[in-house]
C-alpha cells in the first residue's frame, strides 16, 4: 500500500524506536557504576551510583506506564532525590543524571539515517519524543549522527512535565511550529504513546509495527508499516 503525504505540510517523528535503536539499556546486567567511574566521575563508589541509578530507574519505570503521571511524569534528577537515602549535593545528581542519560540514550543505524535523509530532501520534520533524562545527551551527539540539520525542533518530553500519551506533549509543539494538528503527520513505533497519544491529539499517525498485528479502521491512523525505511519505501 502506497501512502499519500500529499495533505499534510509537515513530518513529525519520534524517536527511539523510530530512529535510534539499542536505547533504555537499564536490564538487570546494566553496570551503572562502571559507566559512572568511565566517564570520569569520582565523587561516588561505582557501588553508590549503581545503587541510585538502578533506585531511580524502578521509580520511574512503574510511573511511566501509570497514566496518573501522563501529564506530571518526574525528572530523573526528581527520581535520584526521591528514592536516595541520603540528601545528595546537586553535583552529584547531576552526575549521576548523565549516567542515567548514558543508558537511555541510543544509536541510529545507517538505514535508518538514510531514511532521515531522504525525508529530509523533501518534508519538514521535527522530533517530538519520550525522554526520561534532560536531551543534552542526545543534542550533543545529533552533529556525529550528522542529522541535526534535518530537524526545525526537537521537543523532549523532559523539557516540560507531561509525556506522550498526553495530548498536551503534542498540543505544546504543535503551538511552537505554528502548525494545527491537520496539518501534521506523526510517525512512531509505539501504539500506547505514539498512535494514540498522536489521536488523541487528532493528529494523524502511521504506526511503525515491526511484526504487531495491524490496526484496522481507527480514524487518524494512516497507515501501518514495518519500520523507518518501510515507510520512506511507500511515500508517493
Amino acid at each position: 500500500m502506497k501512502i499519500d503525504l500529499g495533505k499534510y505540510d509537515h513530518l513529525m517523528l519520534d524517536m527511539n524506536g523510530t530512529f535510534l535503536f539499542e536505547f533504555d539499556r537499564f536490564d538487570e546486567s546494566q553496570n551503572f557504576g562502571e559507566t559512572y567511574v568511565k566517564t570520569g566521575y569520582t565523587s561516588l563508589s561505582e557501588s553508590e551510583a549503581q545503587k541510585f541509578v538502578r533506585q531511580a530507574y524502578d521509580h520511574l519505570a512503574v510511573r511511566y506506564i501509570d497514566e496518573a503521571y501522563y501529564h506530571r511524569f518526574p525528572s530523573v534528577q526528581e527520581a535520584i532525590k526521591d528514592t536516595a537515602d541520603v540528601e545528595l549535593p546537586e553535583e552529584i545528581v547531576e552526575e549521576l543524571t548523565d549516567t542515567f542519560a548514558l543508558h537511555e540514550l541510543g544509536v541510529l543505524p545507517e538505514t535508518h539515517k538514510r531514511s532521515l535523509d531522504q525525508l529530509a530532501d523533501k518534508y519538514p520534520l521535527s522530533v517530538l519524543s519520550n525522554l526520561w533524562a534532560p536531551k543534552k545527551r542526545w543534542l550533543d551527539n545529533m552533529p556525529s549522527w550528522e542529522i541535526n540539520q534535518h530537524f526545525e525542533a526537537m521537543h523532549f518530553s523532559s523539557d516540560g512535565v507531561e509525556m506522550k500519551p498526553h495530548p498536551a506533549f503534542f498540543n505544546r509543539a504543535l503551538a511552537d511550529l505554528q502548525l494545527s494538528p491537520k496539518q501534521v503527520l506523526y510517525v512512531g513505533d509505539s501504539y500506547r504513546c505514539d498512535v494514540m497519544g498522536a489521536l488523541g491529539a487528532k493528529v494523524d499517525v502511521v504506526w511503525l509495527a515491526g511484526n504487531k498485528a495491524p490496526v484496522e479502521h481507527l480514524e487518524g491512523h494512516l497507515a501501518t508499516c514495518v519500520d523507518l525505511p518501510d515507510f520512506v519505501s511507500r511515500i508517493v
